[in-house]
């Protein structure tokens, strides 16, 4: 019923957010109006604690690629990939310049911003386990990385986006993704 479904979906929302609250509280990160928190994150620079944050979020996008075909559905699935494949590409530049930026080598900074993208097959293999196993996982899986996702845009990238003045080019951003997304889901 549509009911139970939206019921899956808001209990995979939840699970989301909690999965992303605890990985808030248990690894170091940084805000900006907060400063950096976190066990250890005394121990990481401004830089570390930026590279970690770009490599945990990228775990919920996998997790949303894996169930995306965890059901055998090739248009969700693709759709998904190629949208967050779109934003990957950006997403490893800006990594691969800060820590250029920060005194690493080319080949460093390169290698160490692939390796933040990592995280995103180790979570689709996780999605895709949990959503081929039972029927029920595929819509609570779903919204789980959902969840997840609106959690860290909302806790950490709006915020961030937002400082400086720069509130309108990045809305004009999101903007702009939220319609590439919606083209390659129809398009696909």
């Amino acid at each position: 019923s549509g009911l139970l479904g939206a019921g899956l979906v808001t209990a995979g929302l939840g699970l989301g957010v909690i999965l992303m609250l605890g990985l808030d509280r248990l690894t170091p990160h940084s805000h900006e109006q907060v400063g950096a928190c976190g066990p250890g994150c005394e121990r990481l620079g401004r830089v570390g604690l930026f590279v970690l944050a770009i490599a945990i979020h990228n775990i919920p996008e996998g997790m949303a690629i894996g169930v995306g075909f965890g059901q055998g559905d090739l248009a969700v699935g693709l759709s998904l990939t190629s949208a967050i494949s779109v934003q990957n590409i950006p997403e490893g530049l800006v990594v691969a310049l800060v820590l250029r930026s920060a005194g690493l080598s080319t080949t460093w900074a390169v290698l160490i911003a692939m390796a933040t993208g990592l995280m995103e097959p180790l979570g689709a293999v996780v999605g895709f386990v949990v959503a081929n196993g039972y029927a029920w996982a595929y819509p609570v899986g779903l919204g789980l990385a959902a969840g997840a996702m609106l959690f860290v845009v909302s806790h950490e990238v709006i915020p961030e986006t937002h400082r400086r003045g720069h509130q309108t080019t990045a809305t004009m951003g999101l903007m702009a993704g939220f319609a590439t997304m919606m083209i390659l889901d129809v398009a696909l």
